[in-house]
């Protein structure tokens, strides 16, 4: 701990009690946390299981962990790093019999929530505040999903909602009364009518009842006057103000409060989302909003649980405080309630009040001025030493932000934020205008391309903007000019050119079986495809000769040597498509070879060109598609229907995979991306008032009272404005460039934004350059800012490399690794790693459900002790079957096989279910820092463990659907059957080495591990099963075959030419055999 300063040493000592850290930027809160934690391990008893961090974002969890691991090691693994979701996702996975109903449901996403919202706008009368239609559209459906949003992050519940305007709506009608009788007959407010608004005061403090409403009226219409009358020339502008704010004049032209005018829109709105809120529940969804709310909810309910949490974490972390919504914040108040802490929990906050910019998610920068009245003396740390950017940088940003008066600078008087370089390297700070915004771009690839030529390195240099759309355009010209480009853009998966091949196959099969004339076109399209290789000469052909003859091009390429494979497939797909699920049909469409064409899957992923956009746009285009079902829709007709209501209101089907072109690529991000990441060379693009102050987001046209309006997102004010300028200056470390046009792309006259303006006023920028144009490069510019944004991806050990960061060996990837039998290398890249989609089949259904149901029995066994009815249980399976992308005879199947199931499973017979045993199910490994050898991270899910307390000992219960067991094969046994009883084994041994390397469980005797065939009973009573007696050789046997096979992956070694093995079981041990070696 050397190298750290006073003020962090400080935080990093104070372990006990409350502590609040102040870090501006650059000022080394990442290495406060990670020594903390260091400092608390070594002197402490406390696992490093028992040290909980929270922050804002993924990708600040991941840097925290790798950051950790580099400092401490395997531990760092084991460290509860969780975003706030995340974290709650894990409560809920591992107290999962606490939220049995939230468990059956999936996350809906922003289409559905469309149609569910639009499904109830239809069922309202006609004369609704909501109903209201244009081009037979519902002009509401947005801002009712926003403003549901809205007062749910604002602790809202449909119910309370409805309360609250019911309490509101009889002063509702007294204040309207006072109003008018008091200002009614004012036309124009004058110093006559300071009396009226005075009398308005009087009356409005005397009325009984009591509420946020009327008390906000009153303090702001006393405030009012206060400003009014503050001089001794009475001032009218503060109750113009006020009036403008409180009121309006209704359709009768009398004037009555704007909240009285919007009652029935805010009645409207609860009823909707009270029904919105059932339709959730009928169909199994729930809103992502909803998941810490559950939580806190549960938590709340079930002391004992939470007291079982709070002993689990006995330290609390949270990074980027300010980042934190209401939701957010309540959820850590109720874990850190307890007698036991007196009010001084161990948690320490982390944060910047002025990096506060996720407004629109909720965010609260006053949760530190909270905080600090929350807690019992709470500790608090200013960190101002700023360890990355120099001191040019540090002044500009310095004199950007003091302009902002919502600071906690401002509220105590002995706080300084003041940062102070520790670098002496000489700096930049400018700004650069040129006349045009092209010629904006073609100035910074020019500077980029000056700082190539000095040797800087393009990942170093960042280019910043407040949204995409600003980034958009000088990608166009960066990659133009071969620059590489790392760009996360957020891209609809619809627009994809692969998936729209899809789409318009798709097309084209429902055009064939409805018999519609829309064929020859798609057919067209088709047919010109890369992928499907038609010579571009047999097309033009076609398309005369069906143009001349006036036949279709169906009948002609039926005829066509060239084109009869390719129609004959397509007219294939449509047969199948009668019969068969939309998933299988996508199957055939990717996968399908015929004479003549490579396959869609062989020509866009094959080791000469593997499109990595193209696959991550396709997963989740097939992700789309399994949720269809459980809204009702699993047809081709219901996909287009589907792409075409997406289309309409204008909602994407997202795609955030990166644009990364190269290893060393200049960043594209926008200033909240930006956030925690640093370079040496920033641009801040677009510097104009206009674009950084000025340009609103959309407002809603459902307007909430101004007591409600405590909830709305702050990204649009002024102050989040500026303190997101104020992130972005601050995230360069050696030269920062302001660039702008004095004409925008619509010829617009261009300002600088006032901040950096007051910036240059006090001299914290070096120069000023205005840059001359060149008008041939600005026409070239020009023209290729209206070209299409080129999408080239990174090769692939670049992509996978990252991806396997932070990879866990898995039970399913260890056999699949090794199974030269049934898979290869490839396979292995592209169904485990890259997760390439395909449908289910109904035996995988079949055992996902089966682990379900048993796992649903075991937890509502140890709850309660006793088992639902097969009654119960059958529904709740089907309905879940009935979600399924199955045929309506697959789903039959289903149904009758889970039945069988069931009625094993609750015989008076079964093993499952014993008393006087702890049996903990579903024990799931992932991401919990389980490690072997050196640094080998393994993970799995347990289906059962019995656990023996007064003996210290754990029998490991797996479970099987299919075909029973009841002895191993012999050693010279080689067929199917020899193949998969060695996997199980295998997978038996890998949960025996979880749960030794596990501290929870390492001081537990286990010695056998069980196979349990539940679909299998031998005469009509037990359960076939197969046991094992773990040997500690074999233990270390598996152990280095882990070893090596997670050696091999996370080192791309299935990207190689793959060693030939015989396709037995002999090949397998034999390929065990070398991965085993050192």
């Amino acid at each position: 701990m050397e190298n750290l300063n006073s003020k962090q040493l400080e935080a990093i000592h104070a372990i006990e009690g409350p502590v609040l850290v102040l870090a501006g930027p650059g000022t080394g809160k990442t290495t406060l946390l990670t020594y903390r934690i260091k400092h608390i391990l070594e002197s402490t008893d406390i696992s490093a299981e028992n040290i909980l961090c929270l922050t804002f974002t993924d990708s600040a969890r991941q840097t925290l962990k790798n950051k950790l691991v580099e400092l401490i090691g395997s531990d760092g693994y084991k460290v509860a790093i969780h975003t706030f979701h995340s974290f709650a996702g894990w409560i809920i996975s591992n107290y999962n019999y606490y939220f049995d109903e939230y468990l059956l449901k999936q996350n809906i996403d922003e289409l559905t929530k469309y149609q569910l919202v639009n499904s109830i706008l239809e069922t309202l009368n006609f004369d609704d505040s909501l109903s209201k239609k244009v081009q037979d559209e519902f002009i509401y459906t947005s801002d009712i999903i926003d403003s549901i949003s809205l007062y749910k992050k604002g602790g809202f519940s449909p119910q309370t909602l409805k309360k609250s305007i019911s309490d509101d709506s009889s002063i509702l009608k007294k204040v309207d009364t006072l109003i008018l009788d008091n200002l009614g007959s004012i036309s124009r407010i004058s110093k006559s009518s300071l009396g009226n608004f005075e009398n308005l005061l009087d009356e409005l403090s005397q009325l009984k009842e009591k509420n946020a409403f009327l008390g906000l009226l009153t303090n702001s219409l006393d405030e009012a006057l206060d400003l009014s009358k503050s001089s001794d020339v009475v001032d009218t502008k503060p109750l113009t103000k006020w009036k403008n704010l409180w009121t309006a004049k209704n359709d009768d032209l009398q004037i009555q409060t704007k909240y009285s005018m919007s009652l029935k829109k805010l009645l409207s709105l609860a009823h909707v989302w009270e029904m919105y809120e059932t339709k959730l529940r009928d169909l199994g969804y729930y809103d992502f909003d909803d998941m810490i709310l559950q939580v806190i909810l549960v938590l709340q309910k079930n002391p004992s649980l939470l007291a079982n949490i709070q002993e689990n974490f006995y330290y609390t972390m949270v990074d980027e405080f300010q980042d934190t919504s209401t939701l957010q914040v309540s959820l850590l108040q109720t874990l850190m309630e307890s007698p036991a802490n007196e009010n001084r929990p161990n948690i320490l906050i982390v944060g910047d009040d002025d990096q506060a910019i996720y407004g629109f998610q909720g965010a609260e920068y006053s949760n530190f001025s909270d905080f600090i009245n929350k807690y019992t003396d709470v500790l608090v740390v200013n960190l101002t030493e700023n360890y990355r950017s120099t001191d040019k940088i540090l002044d500009f940003a310095r004199s950007v932000i003091v302009q902002n008066t919502d600071r906690l600078e401002n509220s105590f008087e002995t706080l300084s934020k003041q940062l102070t370089s520790q670098k002496k390297s000489k700096s930049i700070t400018k700004l650069v205008k040129t006349e045009h915004e092209a010629n904006e771009y073609l100035e910074i690839v020019n500077t980029i391309k000056q700082f190539q030529k000095s040797g800087k390195k393009l990942q170093d240099i960042a280019i910043i903007a407040p949204k995409h759309k600003h980034l958009e355009k000088v990608a166009k010209f960066l990659q133009y000019s071969e620059i590489d480009i790392n760009y996360e853009r957020r891209q609809n998966v619809l627009e994809n050119h692969a998936i729209k091949e899809i789409i318009t196959i798709l097309r084209f099969i429902i055009s064939v079986n409805d018999k519609t004339s829309n064929s020859d076109i798609y057919l067209s399209e088709i047919l010109s495809y890369d992928w499907v290789g038609v010579d571009p000469a047999v097309l033009y052909d076609a398309s005369l000769h069906c143009y001349k003859n006036k036949i279709s091009w169906i009948n002609f390429a039926l005829k066509s040597p060239e084109l009869k494979p390719t129609i004959n497939w397509l007219l294939h797909l449509a047969k199948r498509a009668r019969n068969n699920t939309l998933e299988e049909i996508l199957d055939l469409i990717v996968d399908s070879k015929e004479v003549g064409m490579s396959s869609f899957k062989e020509y866009y992923f094959n080791d000469d060109n593997f499109e990595l956009q193209i696959l991550t746009s396709l997963i989740i285009f097939r992700n789309n598609i399994r949720n269809m079902v459980v809204s009702g829709g699993s047809s081709i007709q219901d996909l287009l229907t589907q792409i075409s209501i997406r289309a309409s209101a204008n909602i994407q089907l997202a795609n955030n995979h990166p644009v990364i072109t190269a290893n060393d690529s200049v960043n594209l991000i926008t200033a909240h991306s930006a956030k925690g990441k640093e370079f040496d060379v920033v641009f801040i693009i677009h510097a104009s008032q206009y674009v950084w102050v000025e340009e609103k987001s959309k407002t809603s046209k459902i307007v909430l009272p101004e007591h409600h309006k405590y909830i709305l997102p702050d990204y649009n004010s002024w102050s989040e404005k500026h303190r997101l300028f104020y992130v972005a200056s601050t995230r360069a470390r050696e030269e920062l460039i302001l660039t702008m046009s004095k004409t925008d792309e619509n010829g617009r006259d261009n300002l600088l934004n006032e901040w950096a303006h007051s910036a240059i006023g006090e001299k914290s920028l070096d120069q000023v350059e205005t840059v001359a144009i060149n008008k041939r490069k600005l026409a070239i510019a020009e023209i290729e800012s209206q070209s299409s944004f080129i999408t080239k991806d990174s090769n692939l050990k670049d992509y996978l490399q990252k991806t396997l960061e932070d990879y866990e060996l898995s039970p399913t990837h260890l056999n699949s690794y090794v199974d030269v039998v049934n898979s290869d290398h490839n396979q292995f890249l592209l169904n485990q790693i890259l997760k390439f989609p395909k449908s289910y089949s109904i035996d995988a259904s079949f055992g996902s459900l089966a682990h379900s149901i048993i796992n649903d029995l075991h937890q509502s066994f140890s709850k309660t002790s006793k088992l639902p009815s097969i009654k119960e249980i059958e529904i709740k399976s089907h309905k879940n079957i009935d979600r399924l992308f199955l045929t309506d005879a697959e789903k039959r199947t289903l149904k009758q096989r889970i039945s069988i199931l069931i009625e094993k499973l609750l015989a008076p017979h079964s093993i499952v279910f014993k008393k006087g045993i702890e049996q903990v199910s579903e024990l799931d490994f992932s991401g919990v820092g389980v490690t072997i050898g050196n640094n080998t991270r393994i993970k799995g899910i347990l289906d059962r463990i019995d656990v023996d307390e007064k003996n210290k000992t754990i029998i490991i219960i797996d479970y099987k659907t299919g075909k029973g067991y009841n002895k191993w094969p012999g050693p010279n046994v080689d067929n199917f059957d020899a193949i998969k009883l060695h996997k199980y084994r295998q997978q038996l041994y890998f949960y025996y080495l979880l749960l030794q390397n596990h501290p929870k469980y390492k001081d537990y005797q286990i010695n056998t591990g069980k196979l349990v065939f539940v679909e299998s009973l031998v005469d009509n009573s037990d359960y076939a099963e197969l046991s094992v007696d773990f040997e500690i050789d074999e233990a270390k046997e598996l152990e280095k075959l882990i070893i090596g096979a997670y050696r091999d992956i996370k080192n791309l070694k299935f990207l190689d030419e793959q060693p030939e093995y015989t396709k037995n079981l002999k090949g397998i041990r034999a390929f065990e055999q070398d991965l085993s070696k050192d």
